[in-house]
């Protein structure tokens, strides 16, 4: 029986998570199923729909996988672009003179004096510190990190008057940078801006803001590359249509702080057309709300590669989803906006699936985007659901294309949109079946609850659908009947199988649990079980040229790192079919191309043994009928049930 997925959270490089919370919602024809089931028909269910479980945690965390981007306290520790030489005992360190002012108040007197390059310190009579104890200090200011002794920390923060907070610090150094900073950012508008605010001037005055020249080059490459042609004037100027002024106390915050405030942007006009604006407000949504300005503020953090910032805004938007709001993001997703956020909307999509094709946003889904949700193995929604769809999707389409070419055949007049003059015999033929071929070449008819469904008989009925040839195991032997069900239990060894569905899924454990409780069936390790089965992974570079065998070779044991991981916690050499491991090593592989950015095509990873080596003794016939687990055994190792005596 299918069921659903879990819980949409990013994860880290491990796997880990909970179930997505789904309505409480009891599909009919699942639970008959699940009752009709003899025991072992009904644990070979509950085996395929745990293996999908499994890989629905490693889809979430691949579709969740960014690469990693260094904390602001990393990036300006590690930059080149620091101007000021802190002088102790003989050896020079460089750091910047703003963050050394706003953490150690004892000497920033001296420090903040523009004439001043340089400063030379000495220790206090009684202490002494290595070079290795300063090193580690000056660390410690940009990050708040310390691996030294905690007596040696205390006393060269109470030397250089190191008593506050590093975000406080931070906060601090920038109202300072905003008031005398030495690099002035001007912000010109086109002449040609028409905005509500501009109405009766020639042109609007400039905006000009503040900051300090060593952290901007340090942490943006293109401030960096702008200041190398400034000379001495101290003043970058820029077309605001690059950094609207609304949004520069945002990304000066952010660069002193590593925090996204909207709450900075003032009240004023964002230097964005008032055409958008109303747009916006048309189509239900606040130009002024924390999604639409993290679309806007993400093309701007993208322009001066500001990749803390392109995440934030992306957690910002990713956030924002919901059922009314999935489809939009992701097609602006899908154009360009964010690769991460694509991903995150998609499995939005398919979580949601069956509410949301029940709105109009149905209509709204791009072809490509249904078919990804059609394929896939965690899809939300019964086939009977899937299938009523995509149908309804291709009609619209259909009647859309339809207007185009003839407007008066759908509505009495070109300009109305009055569609309820047709029918839907008319719309069944070969256009339609084109329209939805992409598609229906991907539903899981076999899968479709009850198996002879009025819906699938009218798609047959209506030629979008062409009926299969039945499989040999479909017809009983000593019957001559057919078993429309067998596809849940016994499906073939490269096929998909019946997706992960909660709602069957948990019907699936609840029915196991009652059969245990009703018949006294008890779980014991499957004592002829092999645990260490032959299980090999091979890592290909398909693009040597373009991947180099250096960054190849780092990839390659990152994989196989994470396989093994997640194999010694998952059992991965233990799932029942070849779908279900090749698809677990894909998955665990895209989860670390993508932190490493690395092109997936460049890679290929394959299964050397497909089929694990557990053995079964011939005589060991299962004496079962249901099944339970206990919390310190993973299910595939939980082969055979006793009765109790």
């Amino acid at each position: 029986m299918p069921q659903s997925r879990p819980a949409q959270i990013p994860r880290e490089s491990t796997v880990a998570g909970a179930e997505r919370e789904v309505p409480a919602r009891k599909p009919p024809h699942g639970k008959d199923l699940a009752e009709s089931d003899d025991g072992e028909e009904l644990y070979g269910e509950r085996q395929e729909l745990e293996t999908s479980r499994i890989l629905s945690l490693l889809q979430d965390a691949a579709d969740s996988a960014r690469p990693e981007v260094p904390l602001l306290g990393e990036q300006l520790y590690c930059s080149e672009n620091k101007d000021f030489v802190l002088k102790v005992e003989g050896n020079a360190y460089a750091v910047h003179r703003r963050l050394l002012a706003a953490r150690c108040t004892a000497i920033s007197d001296s420090v903040n004096d523009r004439e001043v390059s340089e400063l030379e310190l000495v220790a206090p009579s009684g202490s002494r510190f290595s070079s290795q104890d300063l090193r580690m200090f000056l660390r410690y200011l940009y990050t708040n990190d310390w691996s030294g002794k905690q007596e040696t920390l205390d006393s060269l923060c109470q030397w250089l008057g190191c008593n506050q907070d590093l975000g406080k610090c931070l906060r601090n150094a920038e109202e300072m940078a905003l008031k005398n900073g030495d690099l002035t950012v001007v912000l010109t508008a086109p002449t040609s801006m028409n905005d509500e605010s501009t109405k009766g001037d020639a042109h609007p005055p400039e905006y000009s803001i503040q900051c300090d020249s060593s952290i901007v080059s340090s942490r943006s490459t293109v401030f960096r590359g702008l200041l190398n042609h400034i000379e001495a004037s101290g003043r970058i100027v820029l077309d605001e249509t690059l950094l609207p002024r609304g949004f520069a106390p945002v990304v000066v915050h952010f660069l002193y702080t590593d925090e996204l405030d909207f709450s900075l942007i003032p009240d004023t006009t964002i230097s964005q057309s008032s055409l958008s604006e109303a747009r916006a407000i048309v189509a239900g949504r606040s130009p002024h709300s924390p999604l639409h300005r993290a679309i806007q503020l993400i093309h701007i953090a993208k322009f001066f590669a500001l990749d803390k910032l392109v995440q934030l805004c992306e957690d910002v938007i990713v956030s924002s989803l919901c059922q009314e709001s999935c489809v939009s993001i992701s097609s602006w997703a899908s154009d360009g906006g964010s690769q991460y956020v694509a991903r995150r909307a998609q499995s939005y999509l398919e979580s949601e699936f069956s509410q949301i094709v029940s709105m109009h946003c149905l209509f709204d889904i791009s072809l490509e985007s249904l078919v990804s949700c059609v394929q896939s193995q965690f899809l939300q929604a019964t086939e009977v659901e899937v299938l009523e769809a995509v149908i309804r999707w291709g009609e619209h389409e259909l009647l859309r294309r339809m207007e185009e070419r003839e407007p008066n055949v759908v509505a009495d007049t070109s300009h109305s949109i009055s569609r309820r003059g047709v029918k839907r015999a008319d719309l069944c033929g070969t256009e339609l079946r084109e329209i939805l071929a992409p598609i229906t070449a991907h539903l899981r008819i076999d899968y479709v609850l009850p198996p002879f469904h009025q819906s699938l008989n009218t798609a047959y009925s209506r030629g979008i659908l062409e009926r299969a040839p039945l499989r040999g195991d479909l017809i009983c032997p000593s019957t001559s009947e057919i078993i429309p069900d067998i596809h849940w239990f016994r499906p073939d060894q490269n096929a998909p199988g019946p997706r992960y569905y909660v709602p069957y899924y948990k019907m699936t454990k609840e029915h196991l649990r009652e059969s245990r409780e009703r018949d006294g069936i008890a779980c014991v390790p499957h004592p002829l079980l092999v645990p260490d089965c032959a299980f090999s992974v091979v890592v290909t570079n398909l693009f040597p040229d373009l991947l180099s065998e250096e960054r190849f070779n780092e990839v390659r044991m990152r994989i196989l790192s994470a396989v093994e991981s997640v194999d010694s916690q998952h059992h991965i050499r233990l799932f029942p079919r070849e779908f279900h491991r090749r698809m677990a090593i894909e998955l665990i592989a895209l989860r670390i191309l993508r932190e490493m950015e690395v092109d997936a095509d460049c890679v290929q990873v394959s299964l050397v043994n497909e089929t694990p080596s557990a053995v079964v003794m011939d005589n060991v016939q299962p004496a079962v009928s249901a099944t339970c687990s206990q919390p310190n055994l993973h299910w595939p190792d939980i082969m055979t049930l006793e009765r109790r005596t």
